[in-house]
């Protein structure tokens, strides 16, 4: 036997065992169609029940919507289920949810009705009677929506009415209840009101004592305020009040209150008021704090003059108010990251507060409070500069032998003004010379000046000047450098002739030179490695500088010059070539 005929019985095996198996069913759907009395199909939404423990078999379970059933109608009476091919095979469609026995499904659900509490009601007291009623036998639940987190909880079971005294929160309350019938329907229904039996109670109200300003403040318990009312006034010009607006001038809380409002007393203003709060909650219940009796004092203190003096670190302040009820003059150094408020005056002497105060070197920016026993307060503030070291001048050059116009001073000063050089020949009086610090001054370490200036002195040749330095700092300290008495030589040295003569690598050179006050001759050779200038002469004889200069292979640019003891100085080259 072939592999392809062998194949072909196995496919034709299938086949015979398939039609007998679809033969045998069409037989049993045959007898059960000749041996019921009815078939229909329910078509059961949401909601909706057939207990077929009830109506077929008890150990039957019931079947619940959404779904389609085939449903046999038996001769006994009972109602079971069927296969849904059954229903199909006979082209029937979804019936009513009425069975052929009379018997209907419960897919209504129970009413629920609550007489007490009463929706929005009121409760004087935290013991309610709590009444349901059901038009059938159901589950009650109930639900706190303002404890949501702790989900359903029981009331009764298999209850058709509920009627006991039950204990609620104070404020509001918000329930839902559910009943659950025997079919699993679910009908629901929801009431709101409130609890207050605790009658209001006012903690305290500010201002307590010394001076209103139209600030006032009140802290109660209370879980449901209704009203607030603030009263004040006096018998001289009438009683006012002021309702407060709970939402916006009160903050609630679970355990106290606190409201914060603002009256204009301007009316009442150096005059005694009386003033008290009342509260109301939402039972009517009310509560109403002391009379407090208080002096008005709505005007800020007025400053007049403010002064100040400073000396080194020293500031003394003078400060001229005008304020009857002074509390406090105190300031604070906006430029200090360290600084806290610091009292200059606590009270007043013939409208005046003074007091000196020691600050750090340095810039200071402050801001001075003035405060009345009201609360009112005026401010105002100062800036100025503190140096307690004054300057120190550690040389000044010349200081001895001869000038030419050029002068230096060295000192010490972090802050310093002014730098200032005053010279005079004692007969046609004193000349002066402010120094640029930016221009003339240069640092030499942190707090360290050198500053040079140049001033002309051909009036004074041939005399005697003398001389001195002046620094002051921005706190206003002023120091001098000693003075120093100088000769005025402001005529440089004069070559009448040179020359020289050279002998292999060496170059004798003869200056003849006018100059009285004659310092020395030196030179540079720029094709000589080395770069620090060498003396040829330190005096002159008979008005004559002679002496040899090295020379090196190649061009010798040699630059020689001439300075006298006051610092004047000329210049001249040669060029040789070796």
């Amino acid at each position: 036997m072939t592999k392809n005929t062998n194949i072909e019985i196995k496919k034709f095996t299938r086949r015979s065992i398939f039609g007998m198996l679809t033969l045998a069913l069409a037989l049993i759907v045959a007898l059960q169609i000749v041996s019921a009395d009815s078939y229909s199909l329910k078509c059961l939404v949401k909601g909706e029940q057939i207990d077929f423990g009830q109506l077929c078999n008890p150990d039957m379970p019931k079947k619940t919507g959404p779904t389609i059933l085939c449903v046999h109608n038996q001769d006994n009476g009972k109602i079971c289920s069927a296969q849904l091919n059954i229903c199909n095979s006979l082209g029937i469609t979804c019936s009513s949810s009425t069975g052929s026995n009379g018997t209907t499904i419960d897919i209504t659900p129970p009413e629920l009705v609550i007489t007490s509490p009463q929706q929005n009601k009121i409760y004087p007291d935290r013991a309610i009677l709590l009444t349901l009623n059901t038009n059938e036998e159901s589950n009650i639940l109930i639900f706190d929506k303002n404890n949501a987190g702790a989900g359903w909880k029981n009331v009764c079971s298999k209850c058709i009415s509920y009627n006991i005294p039950r204990s609620f929160s104070e404020g509001k309350n918000e329930f839902l209840f559910k009943a659950i019938d025997k079919a699993g329907n679910a009908g629901y229904a929801n009431v709101t009101f409130y609890v207050d039996s605790v009658a209001p109670k006012i903690i305290s109200t500010g201002p307590v004592s010394g001076f209103a300003s139209g600030d006032f403040s009140l802290s109660f318990n209370e879980a449901s305020p209704k009203n607030i009312t603030l009263y004040y006034g006096n018998t001289q010009i009438g009683l006012n009040k002021r309702v407060i607006n709970i939402a916006s001038e009160c903050s609630l809380g679970t355990t106290s209150s606190t409201c914060n409002t603002h009256v204009n007393l301007s009316s009442y203003n150096g005059q005694q008021i009386e003033y008290w709060f009342e509260v109301f909650d939402i039972a009517s219940s009310s509560a109403q704090s002391k009379h407090i009796s208080l002096s008005v004092d709505i005007s800020k203190p007025i400053l007049n003059s403010l002064n100040y003096l400073i000396k080194g670190k020293d500031v003394t302040f003078t400060l001229n108010v005008n304020e009857p009820y002074l509390n406090s003059i105190s300031y604070i150094d906006n430029l200090d990251s360290k600084s806290k408020e610091t009292s200059l005056c606590k009270v007043l002497k013939n409208g005046i507060c003074q007091k000196k105060v020691s600050f750090k070197d340095g810039n200071h920016n402050i801001t001075i409070f003035i405060r009345d026993n009201a609360g009112a307060t005026t401010t105002t503030s100062a800036s100025f500069f503190t140096d307690s070291k004054p300057p120190k001048i550690t040389s000044i050059d010349p200081q001895k032998g001869f000038a030419s116009g050029l002068f230096e001073v060295q000192f010490i000063e972090g802050n310093p003004k002014n730098v200032t050089l005053t010279y005079s020949n004692g007969i046609t009086g004193e000349k002066s010379k402010s120094l640029n610090l930016a221009n003339d001054c240069t640092m030499l370490n942190s707090n360290k000046r050198s500053c040079k200036t140049d001033v002309g002195l051909s009036s004074y040749n041939g005399q005697q000047i003398e001389y001195w330095f002046e620094v002051d700092d921005r706190a206003g300290s002023i120091v001098y450098s000693k003075h120093a008495k100088l000769a005025v030589d402001t005529l440089a040295p004069v070559i009448t002739s040179s020359n020289y003569t050279r002998v292999k690598n060496i170059a004798a050179f003869k200056f003849n030179i006018t100059e009285q006050n004659f310092q020395s001759l030196t030179y540079l050779n720029d094709n000589d490695h080395s770069i620090i200038p060498k003396k040829l002469c330190t005096s002159l004889k008979k008005g004559a500088c002679v002496g040899n200069v090295k020379l090196f292979s190649g061009i010798n640019t040699i630059t020689f010059e001439i300075t006298d003891k006051a610092g004047n100085s000329i210049a001249r080259d040669y060029v040789i070539s070796l």
